[in-house]
């Protein structure tokens, strides 16, 4: 069903909200990291319904996803 991606199982669930949401990933150590983040619209087929911007901290990495555009609904992104 999702396309673009050999890890389907990685997209057998979903987060939703009408508000704002994080995740909070606790680093134990200072350091270098590296950040994978996937996504893939679930509901949405047409682009500009959903947008959303990426933040790491206070640092704004990615702003206006819309991954309708970036994939088409069910595209891994």
């Amino acid at each position: 069903m999702i396309k673009y991606t050999e890890d389907k199982k990685l997209f057998q669930t979903e987060r939703h909200s009408d508000d704002d949401f994080f995740y909070e990933i606790p680093m134990k150590t200072d350091g270098f990291y590296v950040l994978i983040a996937q996504f893939t619209e679930m509901y949405w087929n047409v682009p500009d319904k959903r947008k959303f911007n990426i933040l790491l901290g206070k640092m704004k990495v990615k702003q206006n996803v819309d991954l309708v555009k970036e994939a088409g609904k069910f595209g891994a992104h």
